[in-house]
């Protein structure tokens, strides 16, 4: 009797541990999604004062500087005239982009999507420039999942997992001599 007690009160700690660290996840992914929209909007608007002062040569200068970010302008066609991560002329027209519509009809814009060029999940913020192109720049949300799991003090995988139940039977067979 006193064993299944301590198995069933085991099983609820454990149940509820799990619950917690899920939620916490959650919690740490919007957090970091959060950061990561905010860094992107920076990193925008910096790009845009650049380009509106320097002019979209400006672009050009910029490649190779940070590959982790994609940067496209984008007529206000739908054309592409630069992207950091290919060869403009090649990509099909962006017109249809939400976060391109959004631009070119209220100044900014932003969407969260799989790129069907680079094929991973990806944040876009566009902006319009003072010539009336927009300027998009993306980032990938690949690690925004793994980033909230790696902060957390404690991994469940299949041998820390195997080890506590291990540990919950023992402590209920020797509750039970």
């Amino acid at each position: 009797m006193k064993a299944k007690i301590q198995r069933s009160m085991l099983l609820v700690l454990f149940v509820t541990i799990l619950i917690f660290y899920g939620l916490l996840t959650l919690v740490m992914y919007q957090k970091n999604l959060t950061l990561l929209k905010e860094e992107v909007n920076q990193e925008a608007r910096y790009i845009r004062t650049a380009v509106d002062i320097s002019g979209p040569a400006y672009l050009k200068e910029m490649d190779g500087v940070d590959i982790k970010t994609r940067v496209t302008r984008i007529s206000t066609e739908g054309k592409v005239l630069y992207d950091s991560g290919d060869d403009a002329e090649t990509l099909e027209n962006h017109s249809k982009r939400p976060e391109v519509k959004e631009a070119l009809a209220s100044g900014t814009g932003e969407d969260v999507r799989v790129s069907g060029t680079v094929g991973k999940e990806m944040y876009y913020y566009a902006i319009l420039l003072q010539d009336g192109s927009v300027l998009r720049v993306a980032k990938t949300m690949d690690n925004l999942g793994a980033m909230a799991r790696d902060t957390l003090p404690v991994s469940c995988d299949d041998d820390i997992c195997m080890d506590s139940r291990a540990l919950a039977d023992r402590t209920a067979d020797s509750s039970d001599q």
